[in-house]
């Protein structure tokens, strides 16, 4: 019902794939983005990796976020002259440094040690247990978790067992116009995940 010019696919499998298929019935070309796992662990399994490569061949243009990434499509028979490294973006008007000491006082921290950050969806590949595990044993620091999902109850239960309640703190979901204040009060961000392309939240960080 709408014209358009062009299909924009971010993760090369299924979603890339099956947007080539789209594709091909509406006579649109077709950019799939690899993202993370879509390329660096679901290759290897034999047909995901079969159709993965085809649908590289078959897309107009092939897009990395990370020149790693671009290495293991072309590890995986993509022509390198094909894959163009576009990294995610910052908005830097929002994500730009903050008075911490204000930082603090906005989100009431009176903690005098170093304050850790992690920000992520709490489920287990994000290794937020890790990070709980790790502060446990630098009684010093303040970590404080962003985010939320299906894994909360269980990283709180296990704050509780290492008897770090007073020095972890969740602080559930926060619009992306008050992470950049959240930032601004850390002295550390940490990024624990077992596996990820080049997310946001790192560039957000940095």
């Amino acid at each position: 019902r709408c014209r358009f010019d062009l299909i924009d696919a971010h993760y090369f499998y299924p979603d890339g794939v099956a947007a080539v298929l789209l594709g091909r019935s509406l006579g649109r070309p077709v950019v799939i983005t690899a993202r993370g796992t879509d390329v660096n662990l679901i290759p290897a399994y034999r047909v995901p990796r079969r159709l993965i490569r085809w649908a590289a061949a078959q897309a107009a243009g092939v897009i990395a976020v990370s020149d790693a990434l671009r290495a293991r499509l072309v590890e995986l028979g993509v022509p390198g002259r094909r894959i163009e490294v576009l990294r995610n973006g910052v908005d830097l008007q929002l994500f730009a440094p903050q008075d911490r000491a204000a930082a603090r006082r906005e989100l009431g921290l009176d903690a005098e040690g170093p304050i850790v950050l992690s920000v992520g969806w709490l489920i287990p590949r994000k290794g937020h247990d890790l990070v709980i595990r790790a502060a446990a044993t630098v009684p010093e620091i303040t970590l404080l978790i962003v985010g939320k999902g299906p894994q909360e109850m269980t990283l709180q239960r296990l704050v509780e067992q290492l008897g770090s309640r007073e020095r972890v703190r969740f602080l559930g979901s926060i619009p992306q116009e008050r992470l950049a204040a959240v930032y601004s009060a850390a002295d550390a961000f940490v990024l624990a995940s077992s596996r990820e392309g080049l997310p946001n939240v790192l560039l957000d960080a940095l």
